[in-house]
């Protein structure tokens, strides 16, 4: 009888794990990391390559432009800034509504 108890209550823990791992897109934002350019880096050219990794099957948003990503999750968009100081807002939504944001803040000269 005993047996059958913690068999009963690991099968229902490994169902609520479960649970938990396949809601992680309701609960938890789509990660997002910024791979290229460093934020507060200083650029020398006008026009830079945006790169970085987030889930894959996500909007992504770069100044308000939309950007694709491949199946793995990386995405790259190439961006035209003025000289001095910018500020570059990178977006990420799944299909659930969350959503992560960078702002990446470059010098350029």
């Amino acid at each position: 009888m005993e047996f059958r108890k913690i068999i009963f209550f690991l099968f229902l823990i490994a169902v609520l794990f479960y649970g938990l791992f396949a809601a992680r897109g309701v609960m938890f934002p789509p990660k997002l990391k910024i791979l290229s350019p460093d934020n507060f880096s200083t650029i020398h050219a006008t026009k830079i390559k945006v790169s970085g990794i987030t889930n894959p099957s996500t909007s992504i948003w770069i100044d308000s432009r939309i950007a694709q990503s491949d199946e793995f999750g990386f995405f790259e968009e190439v961006l035209y800034v003025h000289p001095g100081y910018n500020e570059i807002g990178i977006s990420v939504k799944n299909k659930f509504g969350r959503e992560s944001k960078k702002i990446l803040k470059l010098a350029v000269e």
